[in-house]
């Protein structure tokens, strides 16, 4: 892991919690001493402070991402390259404004967006007014692609309806007498969308005895392959409204016509270099078994080809290649089983097989 000195996010999340530093030092299991220099980056943040973080305050991990803080710097180098500035910012300037400031980095990013439109629209309207030689150049819309990554970029990757569906799933394993399946998950640490599931749900789950299946997709996990093909799309790809709109009124035949054209249903042909490898797939499956431990994993359902799988899988076919990896990672044959079925039929025979 790259070195990350980010102590000033760190302090605004102390202060946040209205923790002192020994009250935060003792939830994170470190020493006053320790936290000290890490707020005022002597020390970079660890993986294992982070995971202490995630773990205590349920924090999202994008919140110390690099891959965030490198996109705020581009931003920021092209927002404040701007003519209209008269300044030249340097690079190191723009990186400790990203990585100790980023609520006020982002500011001044939509600040020069909004400055931008404002220009253009007003040039529109002088060219409407006959006041304008200069504006031949059409004003480009914002591409899909632009458009969903200022969605959540603009919301920070907080999504109100994400809490709601978590609060249902939670309501559901509270009044359950039974252990639950969630057949085709994912993390929220590592994408941040309806389909995933937050750590403290998976910690619930796991506590009555359930299994979380995950799901083989790249777009239940992969943060960039979900941002390109929602933007190809125009969509994310858990809305159907479509469909319901397509099937409203018909008959049960009639929509069977209509839907085995789409069959088989392939993954998308995202790029190979946005799809994860089966190993990096099975860093989800690592943090699961290290929250809630090998009896509550297991290979999720809804492996039919419509997901976009690992790179080099094709579909069922390969399959094998998921306990190469496995076995490449030290798994042992008990775990491997019972992540290939018998933690699903455990649950299965007991909810099943009760008199």
């Amino acid at each position: 892991m790259k070195k990350a000195f980010m102590g000033l996010r760190l302090k605004r999340l102390r202060e946040e919690q209205r923790l002192t530093q020994a009250a935060l030092a003792q939830r994170l299991g470190i020493s006053l001493s320790y936290l000290n220099q890490l707020e005022n980056n002597q020390r970079p943040l660890t993986v294992q402070v982070l995971l202490a973080l995630n773990t205590a305050f349920g924090l999202d991990l994008q919140t110390f991402s690099e891959d965030d803080e490198a996109r705020l710097i581009s931003d920021l180098r092209e927002a404040l390259s701007d003519a209209a500035f008269g300044e030249t910012i340097a690079a190191v300037e723009l990186r400790e404004l990203a990585m100790n400031m980023p609520a006020v980095g982002r500011a001044l990013v939509t600040i020069h967006r909004k400055y931008r439109q404002s220009i253009e629209q007003a040039g529109l309207l002088a060219a409407r007014l006959g006041e304008d030689r200069q504006s031949d150049v059409p004003v480009l819309p914002s591409t899909p692609f632009e458009e969903v990554r200022d969605f959540f970029y603009l919301r920070h990757n907080y999504i109100a309806e994400l809490d709601e569906a978590a609060e249902t799933i939670a309501q559901a394993i509270e009044v359950s007498g039974d252990p639950l399946v969630a057949t085709h998950h994912g993390l929220r640490s590592f994408n941040n969308i309806p389909r995933t599931m937050p750590d403290e749900l998976l910690k619930k789950l796991t506590a009555k005895g359930g299994v979380i299946g995950f799901h083989i997709g790249n777009e239940f996990h992969n943060r960039k392959l979900f941002e390109w093909l929602t933007a190809k799309r125009g969509q994310p790809f858990w809305d159907t409204s479509a469909v319901a709109r397509k099937v409203a009124g018909k008959s049960i035949e009639e929509i069977d016509q209509l839907i085995k054209p789409t069959y088989p249903n392939n993954g998308s042909n995202a790029p190979d270099d946005l799809r994860w490898t089966v190993d990096e797939w099975f860093a989800v499956v690592d943090r699961a078994i290290e929250l809630a431990g090998e009896d509550h994993v297991a290979l999720g359902t809804d492996f039919d080809g419509g997901p976009t799988p690992p790179r080099g899988m094709r579909d069922v076919r390969d399959l094998a290649m998921l306990t190469e990896a496995m076995l490449k990672r030290g798994y042992s044959e008990q775990r491997i089983r019972k992540f290939l079925g018998g933690n699903l039929l455990r649950v299965l025979r007991r909810v099943t097989e009760k008199k």
